[in-house]
């Protein structure tokens, strides 16, 4: 039953604009079993290595050594059982890399497309913050716009 042990992953996000925040499930089989969790990483989304294993019983993970600025991520889980039997991986995760250009007085905005949900994106929420700093919407996009220009 561990050989069918499988994570899900629910979402990947970058945070502070320095870290990205990776969340997940229990396992449906055997919750009891999980010891810990060896975390994967890979920046083109086909070459996953072992980042991190880590004991521990929270279902998240921060991860500080990157560059949220220049590369987006993606990310892959497996459960560690006392019995020292491989389970599968998660699906995938990843973080979205978002890029902004002036041109000729105005923003262009470009993005690359969320990765880890079986259904895809239905929509992205863009966002600015207004003199007060609150944080308006300003469009909806929906799941297959990876552009925007003000």
């Amino acid at each position: 039953a561990l050989a069918q042990q499988q994570m899900n992953m629910t979402r990947s996000t970058v945070i502070d604009n320095n870290a990205i925040l990776t969340k997940w499930k229990t396992p449906i089989i055997a919750p009891e079993k999980v010891t810990g969790y060896a975390i994967y990483r890979s920046t083109d989304n086909a070459t996953f290595s072992l980042f991190t294993t880590f004991s521990s019983p929270t279902h998240e993970y921060i991860d500080n050594d990157l560059n949220v600025n220049a590369q987006n991520y993606y990310y892959k889980i497996k459960a560690l059982n006392a019995c020292n039997i491989d389970g599968k991986e998660s699906n995938n995760s990843s973080s979205i890399l978002l890029k902004a250009e002036l041109q000729e007085g105005n923003v262009n905005l470009t993005w690359t497309g969320y990765d880890g949900w079986n259904m895809g994106v239905d929509f992205y929420i863009i966002e600015k913050k207004d003199e007060k700093g609150n944080w308006e919407t300003i469009k909806k996009a929906d799941g297959n716009t990876l552009i925007y220009e003000d």
